[in-house]
């Protein structure tokens, strides 16, 4: 399973929108882990140590929320409960 990291721009940057924020996380600069209950809260983090899974952002002096790097994990559809008669598809 993914892991979901909440994070907010280290050494004081900040971000008006979510394109320059993206650039930067593509350009490998650290963001600090901001979760509360996760052991690794203040941590600071880039792309590089975190290749995969979905990492949020708040940006803007933290009033607004996007998405950095989306999950790469498909999650596929649970198919025992599925009936063709009873989807219409027979």
């Amino acid at each position: 399973m993914a892991r979901t990291l909440r994070v907010v721009p280290a050494y004081g940057r900040d971000y008006k929108g979510l394109d320059a924020a993206k650039a930067d996380w593509a350009e490998g600069k650290d963001f600090e882990i901001r979760n509360l209950f996760d052991p690794d809260d203040g941590r600071k983090v880039n792309k590089a140590d975190f290749p995969q899974g979905e990492v949020l952002l708040r940006y803007d002096m933290l009033r607004k929320q996007g998405v950095l790097q989306a999950s790469s994990e498909v999650k596929k559809p649970v198919l025992s409960n599925w009936n063709p008669a009873i989807q219409g598809v027979l």
